[in-house]
């Protein structure tokens, strides 16, 4: 059974909606994703990856 979010989600690539806030996106150069990326290494758990990682 799909959650509503992933139904969701799927409604809104099938609409075209994620292409144009894809190209929305791309066209302000990155300025949303780039800051949701740097927010996400942040987060205590990527931290823990860090030195899991190093450990490898």
């Amino acid at each position: 059974m799909i959650d509503s979010g992933a139904f969701a989600l799927c409604r809104h690539c099938q609409a075209g909606a994620f292409a144009r806030d894809w190209m929305l996106e791309k066209q302000a150069r990155l300025l949303s994703l780039s800051a949701m990326r740097r927010k996400g290494v942040q987060r205590p758990i990527e931290e823990v990856g860090h030195r899991m990682r190093k450990m490898l």
